[in-house]
């Protein structure tokens, strides 16, 4: 995801949107909480 943001909006990749994907938007960039990332503690 990142690489494709930069490659959009770097040259020549710029060129190359412009001409061939006009439409082209870069990509949403999301986040976790942090509580989601948490490793379960196991007890054995």
């Amino acid at each position: 995801m990142q690489a494709y943001n930069t490659e959009i909006r770097t040259i020549p990749g710029r060129w190359w949107r412009a001409l061939l994907y006009p439409d082209a938007a870069p990509m949403q960039n999301f986040t976790v909480a942090e509580e989601k990332t948490k490793v379960p503690e196991v007890k054995f």
